[in-house]
């Protein structure tokens, strides 16, 4: 039994390493602020940040809609944590995307997250939406490759852990993007609440944790049936 649970551990180790990879998409290390007044269509800040992957990020708060003089922000510190606002009325999508190039339009980010999932912890007094895309924004209809993902989060007082699986996109446009090779990454926060206020202190890719589970399953399937074979009759 020690034999069997000693190879286990072992293929499951090798099994991280097959499927999918665990890198930080951003640790939230650099300093930023962008903000707008009232209703916007789109608002962006593009910043150089060593701690993020492909080392550029764009915060910018987008399709915000309610009364003219609210003022919603995203901020940054260098701290580790990045916050959101959204005006007292305001509702609309704050979010960030990382890119390998600082000129706003040039994706070239080459992400490999083949059986990967995305982790989020989020803290968020009103309960929302993530939005995870991949590959260039596109229009409507699309006329770009990109697989988008909708997960909802509940409120919470404390920071929470979401996973965003890649398996099934909630949109796909065009032919859908390629996840071996993904051009950028974006992420968008829509809370149900106006007005509310969220923040978030990691976005990570992990290895998808089925994907392991099933691997390393089939090894331990494998080996028992063979050392049940091997071993002397009684």
């Amino acid at each position: 039994m020690k034999l069997i649970s000693a190879v286990f551990a072992g293929f499951l180790g090798m099994a991280v390493m097959a499927y999918g990879s665990s890198f930080d998409i951003d640790n939230f290390s650099c300093s930023d602020s962008v903000s707008a007044t009232g209703p916007t269509t789109l608002t962006l800040s593009t910043i150089s940040c060593p701690g993020s992957i492909g080392g550029n990020r764009l915060d910018y708060l987008f399709g915000l809609s309610g009364p003219s003089t609210s003022v919603s922000t995203i901020s940054s510190t260098g701290n580790g944590v990045i916050t959101g606002t959204f005006g007292p009325g305001i509702t609309g999508y704050e979010s960030m995307e990382w890119t390998g190039s600082s000129t706003v339009g040039d994706f070239d980010l080459n992400a490999d997250v083949v059986g990967d999932d995305i982790l989020v912890q989020i803290k968020s007094a009103s309960a929302g939406e993530l939005y995870l895309y991949l590959g260039p924004p596109s229009t409507d209809p699309p006329t770009t490759n990109q697989d988008v993902f909708i997960v909802p989060f509940s409120g919470s007082t404390g920071y929470q852990d979401i996973l965003i699986p890649l398996t099934t996109p909630t949109f796909v446009g065009g032919t859908g993007e390629n996840l071996a090779d993904v051009p950028s990454i974006g992420l968008q926060v829509g809370l149900d609440t106006a007005g509310a206020t969220w923040s978030i202190d990691e976005v990570a890719a992990v290895p998808e944790p089925s994907t392991l589970l099933l691997t390393g399953i089939c090894f331990l399937g494998v080996l028992t049936r063979s050392l049940w074979r091997g071993s002397p009759s009684r």
